[in-house]
């Protein structure tokens, strides 16, 4: 019997508390949620980003929509949990939203009403502060631990010509991952070229040291006037702690991040100086005429022989180069093909390269002279006009396979058609000429054959030395092509194996840009934001022991299955590859 009213109690208490809990949860229907809104910092700094956490207890009427925001915010991230909780039969329901934003101005901004379907947040305000002068200056502070500096190589340049623009992040904290705007210009016509990859070095600031990310650029202007290039933005993520775990913390609250601005430049382009004569406007720092001839060479009538025409200009690209001009050369017929174009572009700048092949047939036996090629151009670095000179070339033409030894002596340049009518001769002499005029023809077919013969081995010899042979000149294009991914995964096993840090961290990127299909992907930070958890926090752990000075061996653990076992999405493998996100970038 006790038994009995201890199981009707126990019963009791339980429909008790599931009643509790039903009532609770139709009052919070019947009188909506409520809504708190709060800020981790007030006031912030316009550099810096900040998380603005909604609360809301109860059940809300729909998704929130967060679009108000950004009018006055870029939303850098987001994320969602909730929390139930029944304590001494109080139930208790909760949902956080939590934004990291990042302010676009200064200013006492107001966070606006966010609707949750009927329901709605309250408004609050928050103060957004200027950072600092010192923290924009370009004065090397010993507590100064970001940095982004613009330069440029020189203060006026000549229109067209090449100007190098550097852009330098310096960094004395870990970084997780970093974005940089793009280069901008206003109100003049200007030609942008990256220069190669972020190049990454350290240096010392005084007594500092710092990471330093470098990113070169090569413009040409093609305006004269003032050429204004605007401040450019660094965005980073600062490591905020060694211990943090992105497996734990999806949303990234282990990081800060922050946006940094540059100074701006203004640089004069001048224009076409009066002392240049050319044709063809060209300001370089160098330029090179060079030729080639086939090895052993032989002048033959009626044979072709391939010459080979290279511009080569440092501070111009191939796009700038002028057709060079050949000069009608008696006895020798001139057949151009088209030009092959490309640009060598490295740190220091862009050179560009013209390649013309012609082949040249000669039409009569003897001596022949080329003559000299001349290309003036104006030289940045002295501000003088030079020339490029290609001299004058002889060459000895000797009689063809196909013409008899009689020929050998000078000969008309064309040969002599036949008469479309028998002139009136007696019979003897009608007979006698007729030879001739069959052996006129018969020359004919053969220089015929022999040419259409040779147009077809100059156009073989073309197609074969455009793939193989490259200008034997100091500079020549290099373009990598995709890594594949069983050898970068080979790379990344010996790698591993040896526990060095440096060896995995090349490895991975060769490993990420084959998976990616991104061949411009250059650092752990960008692999790390590209793939998911678990191999997301053991490359972000590489990354920080790289970047922190630890002492001890890099231990490499279970990195090689990680990567194996990763399967890309297919947003990854059809995304752009373009070596810089977009800067501003809502949700």
């Amino acid at each position: 019997m006790n038994r009995t009213n201890e199981q009707t109690k126990t019963m009791q208490k339980y429909i008790r508390h599931i009643v509790i809990v039903l009532f609770s949860l139709l009052s919070s229907q019947a009188y909506g949620a409520q809504i708190t809104v709060t800020s981790d910092f007030n006031p912030v700094l316009l550099s810096d980003s900040f998380h603005l956490t909604f609360e809301a207890t109860g059940s809300v009427d729909d998704d929130p929509d967060f679009s108000p925001l950004e009018k006055d915010f870029d939303i850098l991230g987001r994320s969602q949990s909730s929390n139930i909780s029944i304590i001494n039969g109080d139930y208790k329901r909760s949902t956080k939203w939590t934004l990291s934003l990042m302010a676009r101005q200064a200013g006492v901004i107001t966070i606006p009403s966010i609707s949750f379907g009927k329901d709605r947040s309250p408004q609050m305000q928050i103060t957004v502060k200027q950072a600092s002068a010192a923290t924009n200056s370009k004065s090397y502070g010993t507590n100064k631990s970001l940095m982004l500096e613009l330069e440029a190589d020189k203060k006026q340049t000549w229109v067209q010509g090449q100007l190098i623009v550097t852009l330098r992040l310096l960094s004395s904290k870990n970084l997780n991952s970093y974005r940089f705007s793009d280069l901008k210009i206003n109100d003049m016509d200007a030609v942008t070229e990256v220069l190669g990859k972020v190049k990454q070095y350290k240096t010392y600031r005084g007594n500092t040291p710092y990471l330093v990310l470098e990113q070169r650029y090569a413009l040409f202007p093609q305006e004269v006037g003032q050429l204004h290039i605007n401040p450019m933005i660094a965005e980073v993520d600062i490591i905020k702690s060694s211990r943090s775990n992105s497996f734990f913390d999806p949303f990234g609250r282990s990081t800060q991040t922050r946006r940094i601005r540059s100074q701006g430049l203004d640089i004069n382009v001048k224009g076409i100086p009066s002392g240049f004569k050319g044709q063809h406007w060209l300001p370089a720092n160098e330029i090179q005429l060079v030729e080639e001839w086939p090895d052993n060479a032989a002048f033959k009538v009626g044979e072709p022989v391939t010459r080979t025409l290279s511009l080569l200009a440092d501070g111009l690209t191939s796009a700038q180069l002028p057709e060079l001009s050949l000069k009608e050369i008696d006895g020798l017929k001139q057949y151009p093909d088209q030009p092959s174009l490309h640009d060598n572009k490295k740190a220091d700048g862009v050179i560009g390269i013209r390649e013309e092949k012609v082949a040249l047939i000669p039409t009569r036996t003897g001596k022949i002279t080329i003559p000299a090629i001349e290309l003036p151009w104006w030289n940045v670095k002295t501000g003088k006009m030079e020339v490029a000179r290609l001299p004058a070339k002889t060459i000895h033409v000797m009689a063809g396979s196909n013409i008899s030894q009689h020929n050998t002596g000078p000969a008309p340049q064309t040969p002599v058609m036949p008469q479309t009518s028998m002139p009136q001769t007696p019979a003897g002499q009608t007979t006698a000429s007729a030879p001739q005029t069959g052996q006129t023809n018969q020359l004919w077919f053969y220089l015929s054959w022999a040419f259409a013969s040779a147009w077809l081995l100059t156009l073989l010899a073309w197609w074969i030395t455009s793939r193989k042979k490259t200008i034997t000149q100091p500079l020549t294009r290099a373009e990598p092509d995709l890594p594949s991914v069983k050898p970068a995964l080979n790379q990344l096993k010996k790698a591993c194996k040896a526990n060095n840090a440096a060896a995995c961290k090349d490895a991975l990127i060769l490993w990420g840009q084959a998976v990616l299909q991104q061949p411009s992907l250059h650092n752990l930070g960008e692999l790390s934001q590209r793939v998911n958890e678990p191999l997301r926090s053991k490359i972000a752990q590489l990354n920080q022991y790289l970047y922190s000075g630890q002492q001890g061996q890099w231990q490499a653990g279970e990195l090689v299955e990680l990567c194996q076992k990763y399967q890309p999405e297919p947003a990854s493998r059809s995304s752009d590859a373009s070596p810089l996100e977009p800067l501003y970038k809502a949700g």
